[in-house]
Parts: structure tokens; C-alpha cells; sequence
């Protein structure tokens, strides 16, 4: 993820480096943008952490990614709504055995269990936004809320016993979250207007899980999804 991030970075430099200067006044902002955007995501979840004296249990991040449609609508040359809909895949690695130490919760192979959760999104983000242009380059900066509809879920785990050899099997557990996911999200750009119809942006986004979506009390008590995402879109200016 951070070498994604740092080529990203480079090729917007590239293409701001490159880029004809374009005066304001020849580049009215279009009152309807549509584009696609997508990137690399680290995603978590905010759970009770259920360690004992006896049993280590631990909640990690995973790298997964984002791709979806966008639709734009400029109030004026500084506020937007933008909303869509993409897919978003969520999810954390569920660690739990037997500590590693009498008295600690030191992580140990031993009688180990490392689980996967994948949890793949439909998504909806509403977004107020607002951008600052200075010729052809632009700052921005968003801010709202999220709906995620579950439409697929997985779980991959590697159980490992006294010997530390490991044994992998995977199933389906939609049956253990809720199929509805609500949250704040926003984010800070840059963007760099290529022509007169389109735009390029660059943005570091977050989502922050508000509802508890664990459906099984006993596996879970609570779990809040929680993700970052680098986003990179590129948006089409629709009017003539």
C-alpha cells in the first residue's frame, strides 16, 4: 500500500509538472461530473478485546480495495454534492490461542488460530465537498456519511496445534455479521484539471464505522468497521 501511495504521488507530480496552465475564466465549473475511482484500502474493526490470563485474542488490519462509480453535483465554483456506488471490501485478521507466555498474552504459533474475515460492501457514500482552485490545480476536501449493504462474507483460517503446524480451511460466514453497515466518512485531495472536460484527483479517504454489525453475540460482542483508502478517480465533465 505505501509503495501505491508513493507512485500515486509521483504521477500526479508528473502530470501537474506537465500540465498546461489553464486560466479560471475559460474553465466554468460544470454543474454534473461523473467518473470512476478506486484504490488499495487498510482495513480494521473496533472490538472489545476479550484477552484473558488464559486465552490471547488480538484484532489486526488487512489490505483490501475500493472501485466505484461517482456522480458529482457543483452547487457553485467552491461546494458539491458527490455520491455513488462502489464495492468496498472490509474486513480484519481474528488472532486467538493460547498466550505465549504463564502470565502474558505474548502471541505464540502454538495453539495458535489466525482468522481472515473478508467482508465485501455495496456502498454508498453522501458527500459534501469543497474545493480551492488556483489555475488548473486544486485542493479538496469532503465530508458525510456512508450506507454499506454486506453482500458477501468469508472467513479463512489457519489453525496451527502443540507442533505449530498449521492447517487452512475457509467458510462462509454471512451468517455472522448484520447486513447493514452505517458511518462518517471524508477525506483530503488534490486534483488537476487535464482539459476542459476532465479531472484527475488524488485523495486520502476515511470511513468510521458507527453501528455494531457482529450478528452472533458469543463470536463477538461488538465489531465497528473501520477503513482508509487512497483514492484515485478520475471525473468527466457532462455538460456541452
Amino acid at each position: 500500500m505505501k509503495q501505491f501511495f508513493i507512485l500515486n504521488i509521483l504521477l500526479l507530480g508528473f502530470m501537474v509538472s506537465n500540465a498546461q496552465i489553464i486560466p479560471d475564466s475559460l474553465l466554468p465549473r460544470p454543474k454534473f461530473e461523473i467518473g470512476i475511482e478506486g484504490g488499495p484500502t487498510n482495513v480494521d474493526a473496533r472490538t472489545f478485546d476479550i484477552s484473558t490470563s488464559k486465552v490471547y485474542h488480538t484484532v489486526n488490519s488487512l489490505n483490501n480495495a475500493f472501485f466505484g462509480l461517482a456522480v458529482q453535483y457543483n452547487i457553485n465554483e467552491i461546494s458539491s454534492i458527490k455520491t455513488g456506488i462502489g464495492v468496498e471490501g472490509k474486513g480484519f485478521e481474528d488472532d486467538y490461542g493460547l498466550p505465549g507466555t504463564p502470565n502474558g498474552y505474548i502471541k505464540s504459533m502454538q495453539n495458535d488460530t489466525l482468522s481472515a474475515r473478508s467482508l465485501n460492501y455495496l456502498v454508498v457514500p453522501v458527500l459534501a465537498k469543497a474545493v480551492f482552485t488556483r489555475n488548473h490545480l486544486y485542493f479538496l476536501i469532503d465530508g458525510g456519511f456512508y450506507v454499506g449493504c454486506l453482500i458477501s462474507a468469508g472467513n479463512s483460517v489457519l489453525d496451527f496445534d502443540s507442533s505449530a503446524n498449521g492447517m487452512n480451511h475457509y467458510y462462509n460466514s454471512i451468517k455472522d455479521f448484520s447486513r447493514f453497515d452505517f458511518g462518517l466518512a471524508g477525506g483530503l485531495g488534490l486534483g488537476i484539471k487535464l482539459d476542459k472536460r476532465l479531472n484527475l484527483e488524488i485523495e486520502g479517504h476515511i470511513n468510521y464505522g458507527l453501528i455494531n454489525i457482529a450478528s452472533i453475540s458469543n463470536v463477538f460482542p461488538e465489531i465497528k468497521n473501520e477503513s482508509a483508502v487512497l483514492l484515485l478517480g478520475l471525473r468527466y465533465n457532462l455538460n456541452n
